[in-house]
């Protein structure tokens, strides 16, 4: 069986030996399900990725896993013809069986096109709201719509997400289900005397609001906060950012961390902050969970986690209630331990991406199979 994953901005995951910026956590989440795959004998992974540049060659082969590094990293005009050619061409030169893409994208109505003409299979991956909001307009969020459309399976994280697909038109698919996000879970004991830090971690963009994180520090003066701010789009914003926080001497500002180093820093967090308007699973809440550190979520709460399992604290959006919240872990080291103990308990037993990945291998084969029975 070929699967063909499609991660544009996901190489840097692959490879450790490049100081690049992955996309997010929708790159974590097919990073990790490729490296599941590729642990099956019967399953071929191929990964579509950006071009990345460097001495290697634009395939490229980590862990048996087939790296095609051609798609264009810079949006303009000549690119866009060249992301078209390319894309088609090396979807039809590997010739999978199936195809698996996340998040909004035009990628998503090409892929689509490609299973059309090819009679092959594509499942799309939920990444956020965004993406199953009909309100959106423009030719990129039509030919996404129409690959949401002629998809032949769609996996969400969240219920809501199950909720807000129902609202929208879709002729096909017949079948869409939740899988939850997988994580790496840690094998090993924890230190948890080193903990020192209250966290954040995310891109730069307006939607995360990680001003409010600042806004924290400022009245948090004598703990520690460490905010892992990474570049996007709007370089400006994030300039804008890091220039406020060298006014602020309790708060360390982090440019960008390899995803293979970022462990470390949840390691010795003692608190994570989330501060999105929205997200569908966040892969840092599994992080932190892993590492048995309390999150405080200021207005994301998937499937209701935190209030079914005592993982930290959901705030509904109210800055207030997470000053109080944060305020009480801090005096609480007793509080801190078990909050953070059920939170390992939560993402060990929900969560492991080698029960997670088994679970995608059964819906392949299941759609495959369903084919061939047609």
């Amino acid at each position: 069986m070929k699967v063909c994953i499609i991660s544009h901005f996901g190489y840097p995951l692959y490879n450790e030996d490049l100081s690049s910026q992955f996309g997010g956590g929708s790159e974590v989440q097919l990073y990790l399900l490729s490296k599941e795959f590729r642990k099956n004998v019967n399953v071929e992974v191929n990964v579509i990725t950006g071009d990345y540049g460097g001495i290697n060659d634009q395939i490229e082969i980590i862990d048996k896993i087939k790296l095609y590094k051609i798609l264009p990293l810079k949006r303009n005009f000549f690119n866009y013809f060249k992301f078209l050619f390319k894309f088609s061409f090396y979807l039809i030169k590997i010739n999978p069986d199936i195809i698996i893409q996340r998040a909004i994208s035009p990628l998503t109505g090409l892929a689509a096109v490609y299973c059309i003409l090819f009679g092959k299979k594509f499942i799309y991956s939920i990444a956020n709201k965004p993406d199953v909001d009909s309100s959106k307009k423009g030719l990129i969020h039509k030919i996404f719509r129409f690959g949401l459309k002629h998809t032949d399976y769609i996996i969400a994280q969240n219920y809501e997400q199950m909720d807000l697909l129902k609202k929208i038109k879709i002729r096909n698919p017949s079948h869409a289900l939740v899988l939850k996000s997988g994580s790496t879970i840690r094998k090993n004991e924890l230190d948890i005397t080193n903990k020192s830090d209250i966290l954040w971690v995310g891109r730069a963009v307006n939607w995360k609001r990680p001003e409010l994180f600042l806004k924290l520090a400022l009245i948090f003066k004598n703990h520690n906060f460490k905010m892992i701010c990474t570049k996007y789009v709007n370089q400006q914003y994030w300039e804008n950012l890091k220039n406020l926080t060298e006014s602020i001497p309790n708060l360390k500002f982090i440019e960008f961390v390899k995803f293979s180093e970022i462990e470390d820093y949840f390691k010795k967090a003692k608190v994570y902050i989330n501060t999105s308007i929205y997200e569908g699973f966040p892969n840092t809440f599994l992080q932190a969970f892993n590492y048995e550190t309390p999150v405080i979520s200021l207005n994301v709460n998937p499937n209701n986690i935190f209030d079914e399992n005592n993982l930290g604290y959901y705030c509904n959006d109210n800055f207030d209630l997470l000053k109080e919240k944060l305020s009480e872990l801090m005096q609480n080291s007793a509080l801190q331990e078990m909050i953070g103990r059920n939170a390992y308990s939560y993402v060990s037993k929900f969560h492991d991406i080698e029960i997670i990945g088994k679970r995608w291998i059964k819906v392949i084969n299941f759609i495959l199979e369903k084919t061939k029975k047609n």
